[in-house]
């Protein structure tokens, strides 16, 4: 209540000398109050919150919601795409967590987390996770997935996007990974469309032969209406090429116009992406 009262002052009042104490809800213990603090400040129009915004432990549909409401009404000065690709990229490094732990956790522990409501818990998983022994870590997504995983949209994500932080993946395991990551790539159903950006990102880093030999109908709005989806593809495809990957250079000059692309994040996305080998 105080947060939306702040909002509403600064509205009615023109001013906002007091939304920073908005900003600090943003690391409040409960998700709910964090939820609500992105709201208001996208209803106080308050932009020179947005790098806040994109670090608090919410899910990224909030944060990217937040960065598209506000973002066109700040200044120069704010690197709107690097944002968005912070969103979309989702490395848990990049964000404020509200949570820690005492001692290590085991490895069931953590992929227990990655069911909770909350997501500072998934996210300081994620952080655990990475560093786990990655054979006896697959043992136990596997069987999780199998089990539960596979149709709770929560921890469905947490897991895509934790295949994609790791390039230790042993052998065996390679196959079932890369199965899993298509089979979401091509997933329509609406509460895994967030996991769908995932497994392009996932897909392009672990394998990304697979990832550009897809990459034409991922850039297409028809192929895939989901913009965040198109957005990580052009990103992906940046990060191979500066990677040092020569298949992705073959993009650097596609004609853009061609895709009647309407949404102007992905618009901009691309046009960056090309002109990266211009700036080097």
């Amino acid at each position: 209540m105080k947060g939306a009262a702040i909002a509403a002052i600064s509205v009615l009042e023109g001013r906002q000398d007091r939304i920073s104490e908005v900003g600090d809800h943003l690391l409040l213990p409960n998700q709910m109050d964090r939820q609500c603090a992105i709201q208001d400040l996208i209803d106080a129009g308050a932009f020179g919150m947005i790098n806040q915004i994109v670090r608090s432990p919410v899910s990224p549909v909030f944060r990217m919601r937040a960065l598209r409401s506000l973002v066109f009404n700040a200044g120069p000065e704010i690197d709107f795409l690097g944002q968005a690709d912070m969103i979309l990229l989702d490395n848990p490094t990049s964000l404020h967590l509200v949570h820690k732990y005492d001692d290590f956790p085991c490895i069931e522990f953590l992929v227990g987390e990655l069911f909770s409501t909350d997501f500072s818990r998934c996210y300081l998983a994620l952080t655990s996770l990475v560093d786990c022994n990655s054979t006896e870590l697959w043992a136990v997504l596997e069987e999780v997935w199998r089990d539960r995983a596979w149709n709770d949209y929560g921890a469905h994500y947490f897991i895509i996007r934790l295949l994609g932080l790791r390039f230790d993946w042993p052998d065996f395991a390679l196959q079932v990974i890369k199965s899993l990551l298509d089979e979401t790539v091509s997933n329509l159903r609406p509460q895994f469309q967030k996991s769908r950006a995932a497994a392009i990102v996932s897909m392009s880093g672990l394998f990304p032969k697979k990832f550009l030999a897809s990459a034409n109908d991922l850039i297409r709005p028809v192929e895939t209406p989901v913009w965040e989806c198109r957005y990580v593809t052009w990103l992906a495809l940046e990060r191979l090429f500066l990677a040092g990957n020569e298949l992705s250079m073959s993009w650097l000059d596609f004609p853009l116009s061609e895709l009647n692309e309407t949404d102007e994040f992905v618009r901009l996305r691309a046009q960056k992406f090309q002109l990266c080998s211009k700036a080097g």
